[in-house]
């Protein structure tokens, strides 16, 4: 009922174009896309383990006939899908990042970047200010579904900079760090949860804080000294 009722709101919108990013989204988004006649539909993958793994890459391969173009976030993951056979014109590369525009000092200086984010969150900020944007996944299942090596690993590695936090603030003691990103399936809010007793049970309460989901990426950034992505 849910897809059928994805498709019917698409056809009302009447929509040139429809993007897919996430492996969950894209294989319902493709099908209901292609069902509703968007004449253009674009996946975007951002990670290597969409066809590393068995079962998610024959899925992905299998779905790839619903797309009029594929993106992909680095060449690595465009080698990919050209050794699984993909036209070297149906996949382009578009890498992460964000436009210099956006943290131009007439747009946002650092301390009111600052200041709006001890006003919304209670963070103080007296050092040096690291974060990382993210989301929190639940690890991935012991199965077929993704290749070995990334069984038991989260998608995003909160608890690698965490155990970096720990070994910053060993010479740096004013250092700040920031977690942003929500948690949607219960499996992911519990790995959320397991994360912020982590940082509890490590002594770094008054460190190291968490956000939860933002609207205004461009604010937090321009406020960090140092963004990381892991």
């Amino acid at each position: 009922k849910r897809f059928v009722d994805l498709v019917r709101f698409l056809v009302e919108k009447n929509y040139d174009a429809a993007h897919f990013h996430l492996f969950e989204s894209a294989a319902i988004g493709r099908l209901a896309s292609w069902a509703a006649g968007i004449p253009i539909r674009i996946r975007m993958n951002e990670t290597p383990a969409t066809l590393d793994g068995n079962t998610a890459r024959r899925i992905e391969l299998a779905m790839r006939k619903f797309d009029t173009h594929t993106v992909a976030s680095s060449e690595l993951i465009r080698s990919q899908y050209l050794q699984a056979g993909v036209k070297p014109a149906e996949v382009s590369v578009i890498y992460y990042g964000a436009s210099i525009r956006t943290f131009s000092p007439g747009i946002i200086t650092q301390n009111a970047a600052r200041q709006a984010l001890f006003q919304r969150f209670g963070i103080p900020i007296s050092g040096p200010l690291v974060g990382m944007v993210a989301h929190f996944y639940a690890q991935l299942h012991n199965s077929n579904f993704a290749a070995e090596r990334y069984w038991g690993q989260p998608i995003k590695l909160h608890r690698l900079f965490i155990s970096a936090a720990q070994e910053v603030l060993k010479t740096r003691p004013d250092a700040v760090f920031v977690l942003a990103g929500g948690a949607f399936r219960e499996t992911d809010r519990l790995y959320f949860e397991e994360m912020k007793q982590e940082v509890n049970d490590c002594g770094l309460s008054e460190h190291v804080f968490f956000t939860g989901m933002i609207s205004n990426i461009q604010e937090l950034l321009a406020a960090l000294d140092l963004s990381v992505q892991c």
